[in-house]
Order: C-alpha cells, then sequence, then structure tokens
C-alpha cells in the first residue's frame, strides 16, 4: 500500500493496522456481519462495534469493555488447552505451562477492575486449543476431557453456588460415560506441587494437590514415596540439606508417574529477601517477590557449566518465559546473605 502511511497521515505501524482493521469492520457490517478479533487489534485504536477476544491475560478485554466494545475472555491462562493440565511427567507432549483442572475451574471471566456497567460487556469465556502436538482426534479428546466442564460449570454457575471439591466428585460419574462412548479423557492431575514459605527467618514447605479425599505422602532421603511413606499433614521444617520426594495416594496406589522433586541446599542466604534492581516485566510475575531458599543449590549444581549459564537458568525458573536480552546477576560471595537481578534492554 506504497504511499497510504502519508494519505492518511498515519504515523506508525500501530495506526497503520488501525486504518486497515477500521476500513474491514465497516465492510463487514456493511454485510451485516459483526467483527471479532484478537486483542491485537486494540493497537492504534479499536473499530467502531468490533468484539475483542482477550487472549494476553485480560489487560486486553478490561480496556475494550471500559471502551463500551463487547469482550469475549479467552487468557492464555488458563484457558488455553493446548498447555499441560497435569504432570508434565507421564502426559503427552503438549505447550509449555500449566492449565490444570483447578485453576480452569476457578476461572472468574469478569474483573474485579470492571464496574457493574462496564461488566455488561464481558460476554463470557471461551477456551482454545492449538494443535500443533496432537495428531489424532483422541488427543483433542484427552486435552479438552475434563477441562470443558470444568469451565462450562465455572461460566454458567453463580460463583457462590460453585464447589471445585463438589465438582471434582460429580466428574468422576461422567468418566464412566467417556469411557461407555469410548473418549480419552485425564484423570486428574495427581502432581504434589511443593511450595516453599518463609516465616520468622526460618524455611517452611507446604505440599498441596488437586484431588479432594487424598493423601499425600513424601520422603526426605531420596527414595521415591510409596504408599507407606509419611503421610504430609502440616508444613515441613527444612532446617538441613535434602532431597524432598511427594506423591499423591487414593485407593491405595501412588498415582504419580514421577514424584515431586525438590532439593533443598542449606546456606546463609535462606530466608533472606532478594531484592530486583530493576523489576521485572509486569506480563510475567511468576509467583511474586521471592526469598532467598534455592539459588545457592542451584549455583553449586551448576558451577561446572559457567556463571552466564546459571544466571540463563536462574533467570529462565524466575520470570517464566520472559525473553530477556541481557542479565547481570549479582551476589554477594563473601556472606551470601543477598542476591539481586538486573534485568537490562540492549
Amino acid at each position: 500500500m506504497p504511499g497510504k502511511d502519508q494519505k492518511e497521515g498515519l504515523k506508525n505501524e500501530e495506526e497503520l493496522q488501525s486504518y486497515f482493521i477500521k476500513r474491514i469492520g465497516k465492510f463487514i457490517s456493511s454485510r451485516h456481519k459483526k467483527m471479532i478479533g484478537w486483542d491485537e487489534i486494540l493497537e492504534g485504536g479499536l473499530a467502531e462495534d468490533a468484539t475483542v477476544m482477550s487472549w494476553r491475560g485480560e489487560a486486553g478485554g478490561i480496556k475494550a469493555a471500559k471502551m463500551k466494545h463487547d469482550v469475549i475472555m479467552t487468557p492464555d491462562y488458563p484457558l488455553y488447552f493446548d498447555h499441560y493440565q497435569a504432570g508434565p511427567e507421564g502426559e503427552p507432549l503438549a505447550f509449555g505451562g500449566m492449565n490444570s483442572l483447578k485453576n480452569v475451574y476457578h476461572y472468574e471471566p469478569v474483573s474485579r477492575e470492571l464496574t457493574a456497567a462496564e461488566s455488561k460487556f464481558v460476554l463470557g469465556a471461551q477456551a482454545n486449543l492449538w494443535t500443533e502436538f496432537i495428531t489424532k482426534p483422541e488427543g483433542i479428546e484427552y486435552m479438552i476431557l475434563p477441562r470443558m466442564p470444568a469451565l462450562a460449570e465455572a461460566v454458567w454457575t453463580p460463583k457462590e453456588s460453585r464447589s471445585l471439591s463438589s465438582f471434582m466428585n460429580r466428574i468422576k460419574y461422567h468418566y464412566k460415560r467417556y469411557e461407555q462412548y469410548g473418549l480419552r479423557y485425564n484423570a486428574g492431575n495427581f502432581t504434589v506441587t511443593v511450595t516453599p514459605v518463609i516465616k520468622d527467618g526460618q524455611l517452611f514447605v507446604e505440599l498441596n494437590n488437586e484431588i479432594p479425599g487424598s493423601t499425600i505422602v513424601y520422603t526426605t532421603d531420596g527414595n521415591e514415596p510409596v504408599v507407606g511413606s509419611a503421610v504430609y499433614t502440616q508444613p515441613l521444617l527444612i532446617d538441613t540439606s535434602m532431597v524432598l520426594k511427594a506423591s499423591t495416594v487414593t485407593d491405595q496406589q501412588v498415582r504419580n508417574v514421577q514424584a515431586s522433586k525438590q532439593s533443598f541446599v542449606m546456606h546463609k542466604g535462606v530466608g533472606k529477601t532478594i531484592t530486583y534492581v530493576h523489576p521485572p516485566s509486569k506480563s510475567y510475575p511468576a509467583n511474586g517477590p521471592i526469598h532467598c531458599w534455592m539459588a545457592l543449590g542451584v549455583l553449586r549444581q551448576w558451577e561446572s557449566i559457567g556463571m552466564a549459564s546459571v544466571v540463563k537458568i536462574l533467570l529462565q525458573r524466575l520470570t517464566w518465559g520472559h525473553q530477556l536480552s541481557y542479565a547481570r546477576f549479582l551476589w554477594d560471595a563473601c556472606n551470601h546473605t543477598e542476591a539481586g537481578f538486573s534485568f537490562l534492554n540492549g
């Protein structure tokens, strides 16, 4: 479109995109149809009467609703069903990230940032399943069941009437129906999450799973948990170096393909707060501000491959997919009492 930017007074590619979207929007409207577009159509200016599909989080949908445009909430977390729903050990190859049944069920499409009047523009929620890693129809069934009914109940049932434990108990009867129809489905996310918690300068670990009525068993000597292993009942104090493994037990069977594993190496930095010279992207907050509980352990495990590689590994774990062009790792080599990360451009 040579010269179009000069003719229309367009200053950049965002305005060019907006020009195109608005023009094609008028064409669609003239055919008595309505435009629906991914949230990129917000860039440069939104076409009149366009409906926005908010997939890069909810920010685009919130912005569009405040502009009095209809919105369909479909954020990649937790509504992209091409992401893992369990494991990932023992699961079919999928796109990175975890959108478990619990995450899907607890999704609320109407943001608290919207007023009652603005909320009316949120039409609902939509899940997406991209098939780069799926080669057979059975693979599609496996990725949407039972996350699809979980989303249906989440968006069609008043929040005060929803109960994850009730849903999990009721979905078991649907599993039998899936089997009668020869449908593949995921029987549950038996993965045990290991969450470090700092309290009064001491390191504790909380173990959780998504299976109501199940038991979590664990070991601290590196051995695989079995039905007779120690049963988790309260947060575990970590006051010495260890390898913690944990699994889910139901019906007197360990259900995990592979136990959850976390290594701990005690050092002087444990319990200290990690501060950022420059905060990471708000789009990739991971679990928010963190304390130092594993960094030195990672350093000791990976010191043979060089500091630059260690920095890359640490940043990948802390920022979850955020692409950084350059990073500098600062460490108090004398006391090991604090660590800082710089996120730089260029």
